[in-house]
């Protein structure tokens, strides 16, 4: 083992979750800023604030967790760090489901006030429904994968019972990657009508280049959960997963939020976001 100065990609999981936690929080603020200045907050705006304190709280249990190991080789790790690591893994586990389920619930009462259409309306009621459905039931299948829960850390517990997590984790996680794909890219069909305003436009534009690297984000999280399951270097591993992870559920919130936003953008960058045709 090499204690002093070990190889380690835990700076590569701070440099993902901190700036993303920021620019997040960013755009939430501002999304509360420029609907309440105009007394237009709606019940997406408020639902939205639930996966933005999970991300948060993700986030911080992430960074935690560096000083405990993840992103250290298996040969680099302390046994002191097991409990510790294994607490915060398991808190994103729980965590990331509820976030990215309540995200896309939210991203889905938006599209309900922006797209009148009955056909956007069955959409989203059927996306919402099923959204919360899979969030529930993989907030529990986590939490509760060994019981008692502590058995998760603590591997000497008599007694205890623990599910095939790498079936869980990856079957979720390409049930995650098919609905952000057809939550986040579902406003497409809108780009291509031509009498949107100029703002609108490029607004979805933007919303549509954030979906497409969530669906790509998503997608690298079920290989990497595979790299992960089949490698011994768990620990090294985990902070890309965890990285991957981050990107993948800050991004969602970002994209949610723009529609939010759109307004305090053209008051930033007015000839991006120009109001005319």
């Amino acid at each position: 083992p090499n204690y002093n100065d070990p190889e380690t990609r835990a700076v590569l999981l701070l440099a993902v979750e901190i700036p993303c936690m920021c620019v997040m929080t960013l755009f939430m603020a501002g999304r509360f800023y420029s609907r309440g200045k105009r007394k237009a907050l709606g019940i997406d705006d408020w639902v939205m604030v639930l996966p933005w304190a999970l991300a948060v709280a993700m986030s911080i249990s992430n960074c935690v967790a560096t000083r405990y190991g993840t992103g250290y080789h298996i040969w680099d790790f302390k046994p002191q760090w097991v409990a510790p690591i294994g607490k915060t893994a398991l808190i994103t586990q729980v965590l990331f489901s509820p976030c990215v389920g309540l995200t896309k619930i939210s991203v889905c009462l938006t599209y309900l006030r922006i797209f009148p259409s009955q056909k956007n309306r069955r959409f989203c009621y059927i996306t919402i429904i099923l959204s919360a459905a899979w969030a529930v039931a993989m907030f529990f299948a986590n939490l509760f994968q060994c019981v008692p829960i502590q058995a998760y850390w603590d591997t000497s517990i008599m007694g205890a019972h623990c599910i095939n997590s790498r079936i869980t984790l990856v079957v979720s996680a390409a049930l995650n990657s098919l609905s952000d794909v057809l939550v986040f890219l579902w406003p497409t069909q809108y780009l291509w009508n031509l009498r949107l305003p100029a703002k609108e436009r490029n607004s979805l534009l933007i919303g549509f280049t954030l979906g497409c690297i969530i669906c790509v984000a998503g997608a690298c999280r079920i290989w990497l959960l595979e790299v992960y399951f089949s490698s011994y270097d768990i620990f090294y591993n985990g902070a890309t997963l965890f990285a991957t992870a981050a990107v993948e559920s800050n991004l969602g919130i970002i994209c949610g939020s723009l529609p939010g936003v759109r307004l305090l953008l053209a008051h930033i960058f007015p000839r991006l976001f120009s109001s005319s045709e």
